[in-house]
């Protein structure tokens, strides 16, 4: 049963909504009463705003709509939108008055359920021009979701829209085949596609919405359901939410929800689905029960009960009808008899239980027609079949809406009824466009004829369908002769002549299928069944016919009459259908019609049609075709249209015959067909829309396919494209053309049929898409978008650059703009664009060569290549070649040739003159000091920005006049300031790249390095993948272009080298050689990259004072100022300590929290006594009443009189009475602030809580790296450990993203280096053996990561020999551990290969041989708080496992108390918990084990395992039992209680206790208690995992006597923990009740040693719940005290006569109390 409302905050609002609507009631009577006075409705609007608000603050969600609805219709009334009448306000009056008695009835009990208001609701919406649905008032409750076993295909997120996509298209076909047929292979259709949907969603929300959906496809099945109209436009509405979802709009919209779950709700559980949604929503109670629907209705039971046998016996009267409207005239005069005998029967119900004129009227002309016609047959004829059955269903729709009948409905009745007389009479009638199509009125009884038509087209539609599968079987036609007259008849009526021709023609058609021989007449029959399908269509749509339906109708009739002619069938009396489409189609429609439009509405029925008759197409293809348009007009939009779209279709075949790979151009083409059979078929071209058709679905398999068209299909596609226009040159001449449809059919068919054979049997090979440069080369279209994205940022780089140089020429070349220059050359050379790679190198190379000013020519230079790179990048994206920029690159040369031959010449001169300095030092030491003071002079004078400037502007001149001259070297004059210039101009250029450039290549090459191990790898185990050499390339061209820049030439070398292998390599078929070649120098590339992080930091303190002072003098660059903003340094302790301290605020909260949950236990205690307050004032008050009434009457009877001042003696009881209600609603309200202002503070504390949680997990995340940052140095050590040893070896990672702290990373490279050395070196045997055995040659190495829920596990295996345990006995009996003869087991020989100093190694390596190797792994596991595994298969190999604990600050718990101590278990630990009685526990400590789900787990008593072996275990009805798991261990866990599940900080013990086995850690409580984090599965393990032998057995604990129980009853919250405290000093286990109700349900959980009652309580007192106690058999004999103020006489005498043992009155005295206890205990 779903949760009972809470009639608590009604209670609280109830007497002012009542209030609000009394006011609104007064004000609808007044303006009924005076319509004029419509403007006082403002103010009733202001009042149903309030009880709008009202509602929706107590949560009456449908209560809201309905008011709403009424606020909206009296804001309409108000501004006169809405005419002010009696029956709008009567609606309103009743509908005020059913919400006021919807409201008590919720007080009263009774469920919301707000639909039972949909009766009243209904009227007020209608009367504003809308409608109401009844899911609209369905409110369930939607918290709940879908079971998480159902079915599910997860996949990844970004797949989701394609998917669901494609499961939309589906949806639709099967919806578009339910609506017309509503055959149950569509409705699976629709399940399966919905189901598939539900399957692929991940979260809870939307799988509850698909989940239901599909519920709602299986209602469908059933009628009450799928004839709903709501029904059908809810499956609109999850087309459109599947639009939603495949657009990325993942929101579920609960009105969706509602409405799906409202037609699951009236449906019946006619499937598993259904019933599993009805069950989790709880459906059956959301709905009114049968006898809540009969208190709805109406007063008037027997009108009531009248109108509905007479709805319920209007179908059988329909059935008999339509029965006599089919068969002959013998058949029709029996069903005709039962006709009028069933009007007889219902007939006095009718006439003496309805009320309503106008619909008795109405049945009885109806019942006279059918007798009058059961005495004439003769006047039984087509138009009394029809007005016969329009009667009957006006009948039915009238009593549908019994309720809100109104003059227009009693107008088509009295219409109705004067036609049924004029059939009797034999009148002719009028004609029914006139009296009901003309007339918006009588659009009903236009339906009704039409649901004539349909039906007997569907009866026709039987008949023929049979006839053309067996065409010798001319039974078939007689039954569909008859319908078709009476349809041609109806349309007659109607006079609507083209679909009376279509029905006639039809009738001729039938007659002579019947009367001649039908053979080889297929295309006849589906003409046939072309025009009745369109005739059905053309029916469901009146009255209201759009005007294309009715040109299609008439070009219907046109074939149709062509193919009449040719069987020579007469058609005279027919109507011409070229005069129908001259009066129907105005020149202007017809020349606004877009054919692309139509076909984009007619293609999915089209193509339809086309699948499900191939071989229809296959039969008719044989003859050739005269295609000619229905219209002129269309024929010439037609023939527009084809030019625009053959053209298109000529520029696109083009592109593809360059490149197939196209895949934008392919798409196009498709898209070209597609408009041309769409178009075709519309304007009425069948042949070549059939051609279009075939072409089209030829491009669809290949686009299914995923693949790109072949030679012959594009052969194929430029055939019938030159056809087309043939065809097209020849309609625009003859305006009609003949074609053969069929050579091109079978060709796409033979075709599609190759294209599926060479998908079947080649393997499925991912075509990559291509694109073509310049018409001659071509280029990964994937790899040619990456390389204009990054050229483009490159490009950018370079004109900010140049814009920087522009404002301030003094600034260097930047890091950013040399870097951009040389990635841009070397990926335009790599993609082949070798112009802008040339000129992007030629830049680059003046650019580092640049170190002087910028000179206007210099910066018009630069502005000039970026503009010719930039046009470069141009051509390339329109996919041309560049050109070449000869003439930059020149200019570029000889400038950077002048710069350098300018550097070398001042490089020179300084050396020349440091030498001439060194010979006058050696000469003369005054000569010396004569020569240095002009030098510091002029460092003195001039500053060193302004001697830096001068030296620049030297050597640019130098440049600029040319002074590279004959003379000689030594002769040239240089300055002092020059020469220092230069000098520092040099070292600042080597710092900059030491510096700057250097710190960037570390960087990137420790991204790179990785990654070419990775591709490395995967090209060795995939040899014939071209992915990955070509990453490969990509990853060392990149980083070779970095060690150059960063001038570390020796690296660049090297990965020069390496990539010339890589290429060698891929010039052949690549070896294992090539690989072992290719590992031996990314190896020593990664030695070298160490050595140069090594030495960064001796590299900055060994700097010359020189360099110093240029460093000092050297501006940073941007780049450097970017990088000290993006990163940041912390030392680990800092880190710490704010982990620490967020740790701390989250204990803080914890407490506060504590504070909270103390303070809504008082608030609620509050509601409950504010609630028995409320209850004594009202009987108070009434009691007050009373007696003010009984004395009134003793002074009447007495005639006494006095002063009506001296009645103040009276009413002061009362006037207490009110002013006592008035200060308890004002303690309410205070009390109900305070519940607001308590929500709120704990809204933000959880918010606070969410934020700290996120902060200490950033916190922590800052200490994580992933494991893959020394993977591959894991991997260097198996290959060189593998080379020095001539094996051959692989190794695997898996988990390398699993994040470890980096302490935890940092200590556990050297543990894994040596295990992984040891499975090389001792558990791998050689090639030759590995070949001896069978084995591969190479030998694998696993090491898989993984994060199993309380620990971190490691486990490296291998497929060698394993440990030698022969051996190592052998090695152990040498050095003395064992003697030769003593029996050991294999155990402990595994224990020994840790002991320090032991090794199987024969020799002594630098590999092996001096055991130190396995005892240093397992002291560092240790140090860690880990620890290892081993084990061992002799010829197969070894596995080690490491289990590590995981680092966490903030964790969730169970908190267990065992005695009076508290411990925290991780909850991650936690399997399940039970709650065993004593005897299972019994039996489970017998057994010593509990066994749950397959699984053991060994039983263990907290205590004891802690320690404490002197605590007795608490006895308890149920025993809390924990099932916990470890790693592969698994123990149950006895403790004496569970307090509950609680949020954490954890804090580190100390070095005590940080070593113990089990002891994870501490926490600190909220009220500041310490508590130990323990996992009890090592503390019960810890011998078998130290030792791997040792087994603990465990013995039942000693259970202590149980506390007796007490159960205290009282209603008083102060009693209630008095009479605890008291009775919990003497040692008893109290348990407490609200009143007797709530005893009675504490009584069925526990078995209470005594009970104490008060007398005076809420819903059961205290006598009544003692005649329970005392009539229960298990409580007859409890001692039972009552304590009461009631200390009366016969109070006590009452309890004596129940069997209460003692009687206390209040205030009781403790010891008396205890007393009186212990004297009926021990009685």
């Amino acid at each position: 049963m779903p949760e009972a409302f809470d009639t608590g905050p009604l209670s609280w609002v109830k007497d002012e909504i009542d209030q609000s609507l009394q006011k609104v009631l007064e004000s609808f009577n007044e303006v009924n009463q005076n319509p004029s006075e419509f403007a006082n409705l403002r103010f009733t609007i202001a009042h149903l705003y309030q009880v709008s608000g009202a509602l929706d603050m107590v949560g009456l969600e449908g209560c809201k709509r309905y008011c709403h609805e009424l606020e909206k219709l009296a804001d309409r009334l108000a501004k006169q939108q809405t005419a002010v009448s009696q029956e709008v306000m009567d609606h309103l009056i009743s509908a005020v008055e059913a919400l006021s008695k919807y409201l008590q009835d919720l007080l009263n009990g009774q469920p919301d359920q707000p639909i039972r208001l949909y009766k009243p609701l209904k009227p007020i919406v209608e009367a504003q021009g809308e409608t109401l649905d009844e899911s609209e008032l369905f409110f369930p409750d939607v918290d709940n979701s879908a079971p998480k076993d159902l079915p599910s295909n997860p996949i990844e997120e970004s797949s989701i829209p394609i998917f669901v996509s494609e499961q939309r298209a589906a949806f639709q076909k099967s919806l578009l085949d339910w609506l017309r047929t509503k055959d149950a292979m569509a409705l699976d259709g629709m399940r399966d596609a919905v189901a598939k949907v539900q399957q692929v969603q991940s979260k809870s929300a939307p799988r509850t919405l698909w989940w239901t959906a599909s519920a709602f496809t299986d209602a469908l099945a059933q009628e009450k359901v799928a004839d709903n109209p709501g029904a059908k436009k809810l499956c609109s509405k999850l087309d459109r939410q599947l639009r939603n979802v495949a657009m990325g709009d993942a929101k579920v919209p609960s009105r969706l929800l509602r409405d799906l779950l409202y037609y699951v709700a009236i449906s019946d559980r006619s499937t598993d689905t259904i019933a599993a949604v009805k069950n989790t929503f709880e459906l059956d109670a959301a709905l009114p029960s049968v006898t809540q629907a009969a208190e709805a209705v109406s007063s008037n039971a027997a009108e009531q009960a009248a109108l509905a046998q007479l709805i319920a016996d209007i179908p059988t009267l329909k059935d008999l009808w339509s029965n006599i409207s089919v068969n002959d005239v013998a058949a029709s005069a029996l069903d005709l008899t039962t006709l009028v005998n069933k009007f007889e029967h219902i007939l006095n119900t009718v006439q003496q239980g309805l009320n309503h004129v106008g619909v008795v009227s109405l049945f009885n002309t109806t019942y006279q027609t059918t007798e009058g016609l059961q005495h004439d047959a003769a006047k039984l004829n087509d138009v009394a079949f029809i007005e016969v059955a329009a009667s009957l269903n006006l009948l039915e729709s009238s009593c549908d809406h019994y309720q809100q009948l109104d003059a227009e409905a009693n107008q088509k009745i009295n219409t109705q009824i004067s036609r049924l007389h004029a059939v009797m009479r034999g009148e002719t009638l009028a004609p029914a466009v006139d009296e009901f199509a003309q007339a918006q009125h009588d659009a009903t009884l236009v339906e009704a004829v039409a649901k004539q038509v349909l039906a007997a087209l569907e009866i026709v539609e039987k008949a023929l369908d049979s006839f053309f599968r067996n065409p010798e079987n001319t039974a078939e036609l007689e039954e569909a002769s008859k319908p078709l007259q009476q349809i041609s008849a109806a349309f007659d009526m109607l006079e609507m002549p083209v679909p009376k021709s279509i029905a006639q023609l039809s009738v001729n058609f039938v007659e002579h299928f019947r009367d001649h021989d039908s053979t080889g007449h297929l295309p006849v029959f589906e003409l046939i069944a072309e025009n009745l399908s369109m005739l059905g269509l053309y029916a469901e749509e009146l009255p209201n016919v759009h005007s294309e339906a009715e040109r299609a109708l008439a070009d219907a009739l046109l074939r149709l009459e062509q193919a009449a002619d040719r069987l020579g069938l007469t058609s005279s009396a027919l109507i011409t259908p070229a005069l129908v489409l001259a009066d129907s189609s105005p020149t202007e429609d017809v020349l606004a019609v877009d054919l692309s439009a139509i076909d984009l509405n007619l293609s999915d029925d089209a193509e339809a049609q086309a699948e499900a008759m191939p071989a229809r197409v296959a039969e008719n293809v044989a003859d050739e075709v005269l295609d000619q348009a229905f219209d002129a007009e269309l024929l010439d939009i037609f023939l527009a249209e084809a030019e625009e779209v053959l053209a298109a279709l000529a520029q696109n075949l083009q592109a593809l015959r360059v490149n197939a790979t196209d895949s934008e151009a392919f798409v196009e083409v498709r898209r070209s067909y597609h408009t041309l059979k769409g178009s075709g078929r519309t304007v009425g071209l069948l042949g070549l829309g059939e051609v279009a058709w075939a072409v089209e679905n030829l491009l669809n398999v290949v686009l299914e396919r995923k693949t790109f068209p072949t030679s012959a299909i594009l052969a194929f596609v430029e055939k019938v494209s030159a056809a087309f226009a043939n065809w097209v040159a020849e309609l625009q001449q003859a305006q009609k053309v003949a074609l053969n449809p069929a050579p091109f059919q079978q060709q796409a068919a033979a075709l599609i049929s190759e294209l599926e054979q060479n998908a079947a049997e080649a393997k499925p090979v991912v075509q990559k898409e291509e694109v073509l440069i310049g018409g001659t080369r071509k280029l990964s279209k994937a790899f040619f978008n990456i390389f204009l994205g990054e050229a483009q940022q490159h490009l950018q780089a370079l004109i900010d650059a140049h814009a920087a140089l522009v404002e301030n020429s003094t600034d260097l070349p930047t890091p950013e703009s040399c870097r951009a220059a040389h990635t841009l050359g070397s990926n335009a050379l790599t993609a082949g664009f070798k112009a802008i790679g040339d000129l992007a190198r030629a830049l680059e190379h003046w650019l580092d060569e640049h170190h002087s000013t910028w000179t206007a020519q210099h910066i018009a230079l630069y502005g000039n290549v970026v503009k010719a790179l930039a046009d470069g990048l141009e051509k390339a994206k329109a996919l041309k070649n560049p050109r070449s920029s000869r003439a930059l690159i020149l200019a570029l040369s000889e400038s950077t040739a002048a710069m350098q031959a300018s550097a070398t010449q001042e490089a020179e001169a300084a050396v020349l003159e440091i030498e001439r300095a060194e010979k006058s030092k050696k000469k003369s030491k005054s000569k010396a000091k004569a020569a240095e003071v002009p030098v510091e002079a002029v460092q003195e004078d001039v500053p060193p920005e302004i001697g830096l400037e001068a030296a620049n502007l030297a050597l640019v001149d130098l440049v600029q006049d040319e002074l590279v001259s004959a003379e000689p070297l030594v002769e040239l004059p240089v300055e002092p300031s020059a020469l220092l210039a230069a000098e520092q101009a040099l070292l600042r250029k080597d710092a900059i790249v030491n510096d700057e450039l250097l710190a960037l290549f570390v960087e990137e090459a420790r991204e790179l390095i990785p990654q070419i191990g990775k591709d490395l790898r995967g090209w060795r185990i995939n040899p014939k993948e071209a992915e990955y050499p070509d990453s490969l390339q990509r990853a060392l061209h990149t980083l070779k272009g970095s060690a150059r820049m960063a001038g570390q030439a020796a690296i660049g070398d090297s990965v020069h080298g390496m990539e010339d292998h890589v290429i060698r390599a891929l010039r052949h078929q690549v070896t294992v050689d090539d690989f072992d070649a290719m590992f031996v120098e990314f190896d020593r590339i990664g030695y070298m990259l160490e050595d140069i992080v090594g030495d960064m930091s001796s590299a900055v303190t060994s700097d010359t004072p020189a360099q110093a002072k240029v460093k000092a003098a050297t501006p940073k660059s941007t780049r450097q100022s970017e990088r000290k903003t993006q990163f940041l340094r912390m030392r680990a302790d800092v880190l710490d300590r704010l982990i620490n301290e967020a740790g701390e605020v989250s204990i803080m909260r914890s407490r506060m929290d504590r504070e909270m949950q103390n303070f809504k236990q008082s608030s609620t205690d509050l509601t409950d006594s504010i609630s028995r307050l409320r209850s004594y004032l009202r009987e108070l008050e009434i009691e007050a009443e009373t007696q003010l009434q009984s004395r009134m009457s003793l002074l009447q009877e007495a005639n006494e009189t006095f002063d009506p001042l001296e009645f103040d003696r009276f009413t002061r009881l009362q006037e207490l009475t009110r002013m006592m209600a008035e200060s308890v609603n004002d303690v309410a309200t205070i009390q109900h602030g305070l519940l607001l202002n308590l929500d709120q503070t704990d809204a933000a504390l959880q918010q606070q809580n969410r934020m700290n949680r996120e902060l200490q997990q950033g916190l922590m995340t800052v200490r994580m790296l992933p494991f893959s940052t020394i993977s591959e140095r894991l991997q260097r050590i198996v290959r060189q450990t593998a080379r020095e040893l001539n094996k051959r070896v692989e190794m695997t990672i898996e988990g390398e993203s699993i994040e470890l702290d980096r302490g935890v990373l940092d200590k556990m490279g050297a543990p894994l280096e040596h295990l992984l050395r040891n499975a090389v070196a001792h558990g791998l045997e050689s090639t030759s053996e590995r070949v001896k055995l069978g084995k591969s040659e190479v030998g694998h190495i696993k090491l898989k990561i993984s994060l199993e829920n309380d620990e971190i596990t490691l486990v490296i295996t291998d497929d060698g020999a394993g440990v030698n345990l022969a051996k190592v006995k052998q090695k152990a009996v040498e050095k003395g551990l064992f003697s030769a003869d003593q029996e050991v087991s294999d155990q402990a020989l595994m224990t020994i290969i840790f002991e320090p100093g032991f090794s199987t190694a024969d020799t002594v390596s630098q590999i092996a041989g001096r055991g130190v190797g396995l005892d240093a792994v397992r002291s560092d596991i240790a140090a860690l708080g880990g620890r290892i595994d081993v084990s061992n298969a002799s010829g197969l190999g070894a596995m080690f496992n490491i289990y590590l604990p995981v680092t966490l600050s903030v964790a969730q718990v169970v908190l267990a108390r065992v005695g009076t101590q508290i411990y925290a278990i991780p909850s991650v630990m936690v399997e399940q918990v039970q709650k065993l009685k004593s005897l299972d526990l019994s039996d489970a400590y017998n057994a010593n084990k509990i066994s749950w789900a397959g699984r053991e787990y060994p039983l263990h008593f907290l205590s004891k395992l802690v320690g404490d072996v002197d605590h007795i275990a608490q006895a308890h009805t149920y025993t809390p039992v924990v099932l916990l798991r470890s790693g592969a261990y698994r123990t149950a866990l006895h403790v004496d209680e569970l307090i509950g599940n609680q949020e954490v900080v954890m804090k580190p013990m100390g070095t005590q206790l940080s070593h113990v086995p089990g002891m994870i850690g501490a926490t600190v409580m909220g009220d500041g208690a310490i508590i130990l984090v323990i996992n009890p599965v090592l503390l019960a393990n810890r011998e078998e995992l130290a030792s791997g032998s040792i087994k603990v057995t465990n013995v039942a604990p000693v259970v202590e006597k149980l506390k007796k129980v007490a159960l205290v009853v009282d209603d008083s919250l102060t009693m209630r923990k008095v009479l605890s405290r008291v009775l919990e000093r003497d040692g008893f286990e109290v348990v407490t009740a609200n009143d007797g109700m709530d005893a009675i349900q504490k009584l069925q959980l526990i078995s209470p040693a005594i009970i104490l009652t008060d007398i005076e309580m809420p819903r059961m007192d205290g006598f009544e719940f003692s005649r329970y106690v005392r009539d229960n058999v298990q409580t007859s004999h409890t001692p039972l005290i009552i304590i009461s103020s009631r200390t009366a006489e016969k109070h006590r005498n009452v309890a004596t006569d129940i069997g209460v043992n003692a009687f206390l009155g209040k205030p009781v005295q403790d010891e008396v109390l205890i007393e009186q206890v212990h004297a009926l205990l021990n009685h």
